[in-house]
């Protein structure tokens, strides 16, 4: 069972409303536990820390540290753009699970799974092993698509779980979405906190 742990990474400073998706968060989920990852991060204290320095942008260095913090506690990672609309304890059950944003990429803003999950290791092990260029999803969605879409062991929600509008359909933004667990903001992060 995934343990009942929230996680997400945010700059020094977070912008509105994004504290407030965090307050909601809680109230949705009293017996849970919330930990939050800011600047500055000691790269010893992580394994995949020798990497911080190869990130270009902040939604990298927050690729790396949500892999490594759900792989290290389990739980439940959420970009901090991300705005809860119902409880996830329904989503416990299962090994991982991780959402769609179009029926194909396997989007890292909102994932969970079980301490150890050996699909969030493959994803550290190739970041290790050196996979990277510049594209801030080499830490994200790339890497995540490319690792845990064909796993047994990974539940693929719909693009209704956390997705319900793309980051293209900003005009959908003041839509209610009954289907959803919450919506993805698209803050538009990879665009860099360091830039």
């Amino acid at each position: 069972m995934i343990p009942r742990i929230f996680h997400r990474t945010v700059p020094v400073e977070v912008p509105e409303p994004f504290d407030d998706y965090w307050v909601r968060f809680a109230e949705l989920h009293p017996d849970w536990q919330f930990c939050t990852y800011r600047d500055p991060l000691h790269p010893a204290d992580w394994e995949l820390g020798r990497l911080f320095g190869k990130c270009k942008t902040g939604a990298q260095l927050a690729g790396l540290v949500r892999l490594e913090a759900v792989w290290r506690w389990g739980g439940v990672y959420v970009d901090m753009d991300v705005e809860p609309l119902k409880a996830f304890d329904d989503l416990l059950n299962c090994q991982a699970f991780i959402g769609t944003e179009d029926a194909s990429v396997l989007t890292d803003a909102v994932f969970g799974a079980v301490p150890g999950h050996p699909g969030i290791r493959a994803c550290m092990d190739e970041l290790l092993s050196g996979w990277w260029s510049n594209n801030p999803s080499d830490t994200g969605p790339l890497l995540t698509t490319r690792f845990l879409s064909r796993r047994s062991d990974v539940t693929v929600l719909p693009v209704e779980a956390f997705y319900p509008y793309s980051w293209t359909q900003t005009e959908r933004a003041d839509e209610t979405f009954p289907d959803s667990y919450a919506v993805h903001r698209w803050n538009y992060s990879w665009r860099g906190w360091n830039e």
